[in-house]
């Protein structure tokens, strides 16, 4: 019985490397981490590719791999934005990854969101596994020896037209923790006033005894 020869087993994870965040010019810069590890018995050879699917009014101003693995370059006619398949989201083909290792590519994405062309998509996140478009989606994919694993991040940027939270306050007649805590209820008004013009009136009245008591004992002599 011959033993089975090692196998390269290359898979794929994608996040955002922290939240987008919007510029002084309005525009939006979205960072992305994408990690492939082989954590099989042989080197592999692998293809990566990353597509960009932002939600409707969306529109990706600049698109660039600001980091690759030692030895490995990134395609020049990387976009993100191609259809699906397409050789626009190709990173890189035929990568080396040797067994038990793990190659690290950065993605920054420079994007505008027309709010006079948002839609449900641009302001929200599709369900993971759709392939549809929404937000700051974005799914990265690798092949390797006629296998396929993806990983997909996404964020959305914040809506201008969504009214602000109300602000938020324990319930003093609960306690600390109890049912009532984190209720939405307007914050209450501080009693200083309040305080500070009971002491006023009860100055006011001491005053006023003292002049009356006075007064009694010049006309009693």
């Amino acid at each position: 019985m011959k033993a089975c020869a090692p196998v390269p087993s290359i898979e794929i994870v994608k996040s955002l490397d922290g939240a987008p965040v919007q510029q002084p010019d309005g525009s939006w810069l979205v960072l992305y981490t994408i990690t492939v590890s082989n954590d099989g018995g042989a080197d592999g050879l692998y293809d990566l590719t990353d597509r960009l699917r932002y939600g409707a009014g969306i529109t990706v101003r600049s698109a660039t791999v600001t980091s690759t693995p030692t030895g490995v370059a990134a395609s020049s006619g990387w976009t993100g934005q191609g259809a699906d398949g397409a050789a626009e989201n190709v990173i890189v083909a035929g990568a080396t990854l040797p067994a038990g290792a793990t190659h690290t590519y950065t993605v920054q994405v420079r994007a505008e969101v027309d709010t006079d062309a948002a839609d449900d998509t641009t302001f929200s996140c599709p369900a993971p596994g759709s392939g549809e478009p929404g937000g700051f989606a974005n799914t990265a994919g690798v092949a390797h020896n006629g296998l396929g694993d993806s990983a997909g991040a996404c964020a959305a940027p914040e809506n201008p037209a969504a009214p602000p939270a109300p602000p938020t306050v324990d319930d003093p007649d609960t306690g600390a923790g109890g049912a009532g805590q984190g209720t939405n209820r307007p914050p209450s008004l501080p009693s200083t006033g309040v305080t500070i013009g009971l002491v006023a009136v009860a100055a006011l009245l001491l005053l006023l005894g003292a002049v009356a008591l006075a007064a009694r004992r010049r006309a009693a002599r």
